[in-house]
């Protein structure tokens, strides 16, 4: 992808029940849901996702997500590192 030198893939652990705060995004990203359920709160809406489930994030903008399953959760995250 021309507008991107690399990407680092990192799972974030989230045990039952676990919320991370909105923050704002440092790069784009594509997040994957490989395990429990995910409440995600954007600036604009708030969807609700499972297993195999994928949704973006865009630098600049807010995210949050809340594990909502009663098992542990992981999002694989896939940093887009500009060029």
């Amino acid at each position: 992808i021309p507008a991107y030198k690399s990407i680092s893939i990192v799972d974030v652990v989230f045990q039952p029940g676990a919320h991370a705060p909105q923050s704002v995004m440092d790069n784009d990203m594509v997040c994957t849901i490989t395990s429990g359920a995910f409440t995600i709160k954007k600036a604009d809406k708030e969807f609700k996702l499972k297993v195999g489930d994928m949704y973006t994030c865009s630098k600049g903008k807010t995210d949050e997500a809340t594990n909502t399953s009663k098992e542990v959760g992981v999002h694989r995250i896939a940093v887009l590192v500009p060029a």
